[in-house]
């Protein structure tokens, strides 16, 4: 290489005319006007100008005119400033443009299957399938250098914070922890697997029982799951755990991390502390348990007012100890018309629901085909504790509370995106608490856990209560056992960005007479338990510190600050919604002599 670069691109400035520098990168474009050639030349910083003069090197122009987007090239040259008028000021080399006295030719290129600009889009499978093209584009560039800014930051902060990272092991123990299991064979025992971690949950209690105190680690974890717009395979968290702690303290470190990053990475200052809101409000108010505040429209419960009304399906929902529920879309009237309501009303029945009620108000008066049988005095009370205006519309589910909640609170998302509610500048940070520790599945008739089997219950005595229940009864459901349970709350907080779920924590069981009640709870006999858990029970016996801590997507983080709906683009080389990789061709069939080394047999599906 003859050309050795001097300086990027992009850092290039009215600062350095006069000089000489040498630059290398990508040609981006090409124009040829009179007897000029100008090449815009790009790498990861930005895009500076090139200028071949005919008249001063005749030879370098002839070369340039042979170049094409793509091509790989070097270029010596001293640094113009631009005449007034030819200032491009949509660039921050724009003053400035290189008259080019030296050229090196490193590679040719073909016309690639992507355009290496930001106001093109392409097909997301042709994307990921030439992703080291797609990736060329200055926006993936500047979301990757943002991640590195980001991790980096967060380092340098639990640094400072007296935090040990401390990596941890990716061939574990397969173990039950919410999802399945990528599977690694062992070619030393065969028939038996690694599995790669969902989490470094056990390892740091582990390692908070070994006397660290505090470790943080920016984790790789892997969970093979159904494909959703916030999930891949393989995810990336910041994972952190404390020692002789309580979850206000790990929630006061990760304020300070969020603080910390916001203004180091993006220049944006948060206020401190950070909201709380519970997991009951939550629920009851925005339908979902990661809120989006950027906009209004919670839910409103309006049982009471229609519990005796004149129309009988609201009447008799609250009587059998439901509820009825309304959301109020500002300017529905206008934006929802009555065929788009007869989508979502199918779309609700999809979800669980009976149906829908709707009441539009109009400068006339109300147009709804239940106005009539609720009457004009409870329907005078609905709009008042609605706040409904001529131009709106309330949408009503009438059902289980919870249900009714999820349904409204999808479409309030659902309509916040679509019309525009929701205000795009800003991140709003949010404390969710108090989560329950269990949930009752109805149509099963079981009593099934709402997290990880080492959340520790806020309430010790409550919990072994139910537990004590529950074993005595053969694990089965009743309406006793089922208070019991629903009473149990679980110590686990969750950090909310924008809507989007950024982290999850929790204190953690440090009695192994609770952890075992707990595997009770989810109906592991000690021999399973032992044979899954062992090490960690084992571990439990010898002295641990009271713990908590948290996970936070990396991922999801990087989605909030960029506004991105979809998490391919902020992974570097992600996988498609099929869970394969379209460069690579992952997974991919092993050789037989692989699998006969592993005594791994394939049989073939019927």
């Amino acid at each position: 290489m003859r050309l050795k670069r001097s300086i990027m691109c992009g850092a290039l400035r009215a600062s350095h005319t006069g000089q000489e520098v040498t630059v290398c990168g990508w040609v981006q474009t090409i124009r040829e006007i009179g007897g000029l050639v100008f090449i815009d030349l790009r790498d990861r910083e930005g895009t500076v100008q090139l200028v071949f003069d005919k008249e001063v090197i005749p030879k370098l122009h002839e070369q340039a005119k042979r170049l094409a987007r793509e091509w790989v090239i070097g270029a010596r040259g001293k640094v113009s400033k631009r005449s007034e008028r030819q200032v491009n000021k949509n660039l921050p080399t724009g003053e400035v443009e290189v008259i080019v006295s030296d050229l090196e030719i490193h590679n040719s290129a073909e016309t690639p299957p992507i355009e290496v600009r930001d106001d093109v889009e392409a097909n997301s499978d042709i994307r990921l399938t030439y992703r080291y093209v797609d990736l060329r584009r200055p926006k993936m560039q500047h979301i990757f250098q943002v991640r590195h800014k980001l991790a980096k930051a967060a380092r340098d902060y639990f640094d400072a914070q007296g935090f040990l990272e401390i990596e941890t092991p990716l061939l574990t123990k397969p173990t039950p922890e919410g999802a399945r299991d990528f599977l690694v064979p062992s070619r030393h025992y065969p028939g038996s697997f690694y599995a790669l971690p969902q989490s470094p949950q056990i390892f740091k209690q582990i390692l908070m029982m070994s006397g660290f105190d505090k470790y943080f680690q920016i984790a790789r974890n892997f969970r093979d799951e159904d494909k959703r717009a916030d999930r891949q395979p393989e995810h990336t968290q910041i994972d952190v755990e404390l020692s002789f702690v309580e979850p206000a303290d790990v929630q006061k470190v990760i304020e300070g991390l969020i603080a910390h990053v916001m203004k180091a990475v993006m220049g944006v200052e948060v206020k401190l502390p950070l909201p709380h809101m519970s997991y009951a409000e939550a629920t009851a108010s925005y339908g979902i348990d990661r809120p989006d505040l950027r906009f209004g429209m919670q839910l409103v419960d309006l049982s009471e007012i229609v519990k005796d009304c004149g129309f009988g399906v609201f009447a008799d929902t609250v009587k059998s100890g439901k509820a009825v529920k309304a959301l109020l879309l500002p300017g529905g009237h206008e934006k929802i018309s009555k065929g788009q309501f007869k989508n979502l009303e199918a779309d609700a029945k999809g979800r669980g629901a009976k149906g829908l009620a709707f009441i539009r108000y109009t400068a006339d008066g109300v147009d709804s085909p239940i106005a009539k049988f609720i009457g004009e005095a409870h329907m005078a009370k609905i709009k008042e504790k609605t706040g409904a205006n001529a131009g709106d519309m309330l949408i009503f589910v009438a059902d289980h509370a919870r249900l009714a909640s999820q349904i409204l609170g999808a479409y309030r998302n659902q309509f916040g995106a679509e019309f525009g509610l929701i205000q795009k500048e800003g991140f709003r940070y949010l404390w969710v608490d108090d989560f329950p520790q269990f949930a009752y599945d109805e149509e099963k008739n079981e009593i099934v856990p709402e997290h990880h089997p080492f959340v520790m219950p806020k309430n010790e005595d409550a919990f072994m209560a139910f537990a004590e229940e529950f074993k005595r009864n053969d694990r089965k459901a009743n309406p006793r056992i089922v208070d019991l349970a629903l009473a149990v709350t679980a110590t686990q907080y969750d950090i909310i960005v924008n809507g989007i779920e950024l982290g999850s924590g929790s204190q953690r069981i440090v009695k192994p007479s609770v952890q075992n009640a707990m595997f009770d709870c989810l109906g592991m006999t000690r021999e399973q338990a032992n044979a899954k858990f062992g090490f960690l029970l084992e571990a439990l016996k010898y002295g641990a510190p009271p713990m908590a801590g948290i996970g936070m997507g990396v991922d999801r983080w990087m989605m909030a600050l960029f506004g991105i709906d979809n998490i391919q683009e902020v992974v570097v080389f992600p996988k498609h919604a099929n869970a394969r990789g379209m460069m690579d061709g992952s997974p991919s069939p092993a050789e037989e002599a692989q699998l006969k080394e592993l005594g791994i047999a394939l049989r073939e599906e019927k």
